[in-house]
């Protein structure tokens, strides 16, 4: 009895001291807090990603994808030197690496003075043609979009971080596409390389960049769309689904497990799903995140014993990021020196539910651009099906940031209805 009760408290006093910090920071960041911008754009280091698909060190071709050794999908990394888009250029007061739209704070535009500046109501516009999906088509530079903030909200060693995503989004008769744009000092595309040491081969403690997108199906989760206080929107969304996990009480958990409902899950990753031009599908429920019916874009690349890589490249050792299942053989340890890196995961076209979403995603000059693209129906329970154009779908994003688990930034309820 007693250790029910310690545990009750324990997220009671975590969920209120939450409440007081989410309600508090726009008070704390807010108005004042921006001081003149850096004027240095960051130069590349002209050094390029020479070995690995689709990373162009030759001259910046202003964003547009990579033109080197991509492959299929592949994205494009350019290495161009600063320029008026990198970070640092600054059109008014500001704080940060970002340019100053007036009194801000953290690495994004302030917008006259408000941390919780955020749009929350996205259009998807009609058009009559599929996109691309091998490129970012500059038909979305004259789609107008909004501006969501991402915080910290309950990830406590994030706090005093923030980004800004700027949303678009058109539909054809058949498909959806969703359009992010995000700053990104760098991309990363390592997660948890094999490295061999004089030791032996360890992994490394590198992550990858991802972008994730939550969906109420059938409006099953209640307070999804709590709106809060005043005019940012409150606690709903992904904060919603986010708390302490009962078997580790120092570590956040994402379910529905205090509220009910099934929510579906967007889950871009840049190491393992981008590379073969797509995004995870999953779903989440009562008990935890779970992946949609089928196979995966990745599997992990390592013997039972798990103290080797299993695959390594056809071509021998090299410096790619990245290993596809068609270019993989058994590894073979006697070809490999000290210092040598192996990827940790084995990538492939994903089948099923799980390859629902198609991607196309891209870093250059300190963002990362990425289109998602979806068909309004899918026919799957773990999937929101856009069967109505005529109603409104409330979602929530996250960034992440060389990261996983809690430690990612969230925004509050957006709202996307149909033109």
């Amino acid at each position: 009895m007693e250790s029910k009760i310690s545990m009750k408290n324990l997220i009671s006093a975590t969920a209120f001291i939450a409440l007081i910090m989410f309600f508090a920071q726009p008070f704390a960041y807010g108005q004042g807090c921006g001081g003149p911008g850096y004027g240095g754009g960051m130069p590349g280091d002209g050094s390029g990603y020479e070995d690995m698909p689709g990373y162009d060190d030759g001259p910046g071709d202003g964003g547009m994808p990579g033109d080197g050794s991509g492959y299929g999908h592949m994205p494009g990394y350019d290495d161009d030197p600063g320029d008026v888009d990198m970070p640092g250029y600054d059109d008014g007061p500001g704080y940060g690496h970002m340019p100053g739209h007036g009194p801000g704070y953290g690495h994004m535009p302030g917008h006259g003075g408000g941390y919780w500046y955020s749009d929350n109501s996205l259009v998807s516009e009609s058009v009559e043609k599929d996109l691309p999906m091998n490129s970012i088509d500059r038909m979305w530079n004259d789609i107008e979009g909004i501006n969501v903030s991402v915080m910290p909200m309950m990830a406590y060693n994030l706090m005093g971080r923030w980004n800004m995503v700027e949303l678009k989004s058109v539909h054809t008769a058949s498909d959806l596409y969703v359009y992010a744009r995000w700053w990104d000092s760098a991309p990363s595309v390592y997660k948890k390389m094999w490295v061999k040491t004089s030791d032996g081969w360890q992994q490394s403690s590198e992550d990858e960049d991802r972008l994730a997108f939550i969906w109420n199906i059938d409006d099953s989760i209640p307070w999804f769309d709590y709106k809060g206080y005043g005019h940012h929107s409150g606690m709903g969304g992904c904060a919603l689904l986010c708390h302490i996990d009962p078997e580790d009480y120092t570590k956040l958990k994402m379910s529905t497990k205090y509220v009910g409902g099934t929510a579906d899950v967007w889950h871009w990753k840049s190491a393992r799903t981008n590379p073969v031009g797509f995004s995870d599908d999953q779903f989440m429920d009562t008990e935890k995140r779970k992946n949609d019916n089928g196979t995966s874009a990745y599997k992990d690349n390592k013997l039972e014993d798990g103290d080797t890589p299993a695959f390594m490249s056809s071509g021998g050792p090299g410096k790619s990021a990245f290993l596809l299942e068609a270019d993989a053989v058994a590894f073979d340890d006697a070809l490999f020196a000290e210092g040598d890196t192996v990827p940790a995961y084995v990538l492939r076209i994903p089948a099923g539910d799980r390859a629902d979403l198609q991607a196309y995603g891209v870093w250059a000059d300190g963002y990362w651009t990425v289109v998602l693209k979806r068909s309004l129906k899918t026919g799957s329970a773990t999937d929101v099906q856009f069967a109505d154009t005529g109603d409104v779908y409330p979602f929530s994003l996250s960034v992440f940031n060389n990261a996983g688990d809690e430690d990612h930034l969230k925004s509050g309820v957006i709202y996307m209805s149909f033109q």
